[in-house]
């Protein structure tokens, strides 16, 4: 009966020291907790979120990234959906010409197709970039020089404009007129610059210098960081530039011939009738379809993880 009894009173001790360590754990970590300084955090965050995007406005938003960091949108003076209804316009004369030879491989090669015109544009934004990234560095002393001078932003970054090359010198020189002939916000002007240049390092410098517009700081000490840093990434990045270009290119040297090839086989009857109406001809013409559309893919995953 004893054994029972210190059993028990062994369980109520400890069951009473656990719950008095969580106590004690649970006051020092609610201790610690701010709660006014959540609530602002939570307050800011619902005040700043924003509206859902459909899908549709989404791949808007990605052609217009496209074609203003490959440069055809300032030489084309073409937009995001402009250049939506020429890709509907090329399915559909595709799909009505590859129809002969089967419905799920008119599909795919129109979609292949299609989808042809954007990746010779991400290359094209691959290009700018590598150019882009060559100026970093030359920029960064360059526009330092200038602020340490002028002690503005927007006049530092139209001083450096002109000791650039392009396609840099366009960009910075068509924003900063924006600013100055309207009344955009240094935010919405380091913004529309960040939309047309893909290059991590310098959207890195951007990014610096929106937090410097709106809340101040040492801006030089962050310049000088960022100089370093690019100057270790420099010779990695080149080299992942250049291989993604070399890689991009080739793929869709091979792609093209594909499309002539059976742009040209198109042309004889007796082989479309085998392609159309045989397994075996189905299985050829979906299966090269497929291989196209996986070497697309390849093109758009090459050029964005680099």
């Amino acid at each position: 009966m004893s054994q029972w009894i210190n059993a028990v009173f062994f369980i109520a001790v400890s069951l009473m020291c656990y719950i008095l360590a969580s106590v004690i754990l649970e006051g020092r970590r609610y201790a610690k907790y701010d709660y006014r300084k959540q609530y602002e955090k939570a307050h800011k965050t619902l005040s700043m979120q924003k509206v859902k995007k459909s899908s549709l406005e989404t791949l808007l938003e990605g052609i217009e990234t496209v074609l203003l960091r490959s440069g055809i949108a300032d030489k084309l003076k073409i937009t995001a959906k402009g250049y939506l209804l020429i890709s509907l316009a090329i399915f559909l004369c595709a799909f009505l010409y590859f129809i002969k030879i089967g419905f799920a491989a008119a599909l795919i090669y129109s979609l292949a197709i299609t989808y042809l015109p954007y990746s010779v544009l991400m290359i094209m934004v691959e290009i700018n970039t590598r150019k882009i990234k060559k100026m970093y560095l030359n920029f960064l002393n360059t526009f330092d020089g200038f602020y340490n001078v002028e002690e503005n932003m927007i006049n530092a970054l139209k001083a450096t404009s002109d000791y650039v090359d392009e396609p840099l010198r366009s960009i910075l020189k068509k924003n900063v007129t924006i600013f100055e002939r309207t009344l955009q916000s240094i935010d919405e002007c380091i913004d529309r610059i960040m939309k047309e240049i893909g290059a991590k390092e310098f959207r890195k410098f951007l990014k610096f210098a929106k937090l410097h517009a709106k809340f101040g700081g040492n801006f030089n000490k962050a310049i000088t960081k960022l100089r370093e840093q690019g100057e270790k990434m420099a010779s990695i990045e080149s080299v992942k530039a250049a291989s993604a270009f070399v890689g991009s290119g080739i793929i869709l040297l091979m792609i093209f011939l594909n499309v002539i090839m059976i742009l040209n086989l198109s042309r004889y009857p007796e082989l479309v009738e085998v392609l159309k109406n045989t397994a075996t001809g189905q299985v050829i013409a979906i299966s090269n379809g497929v291989s196209i559309i996986f070497a697309l893919y390849m093109i758009k995953n090459i050029n964005t993880t680099t």
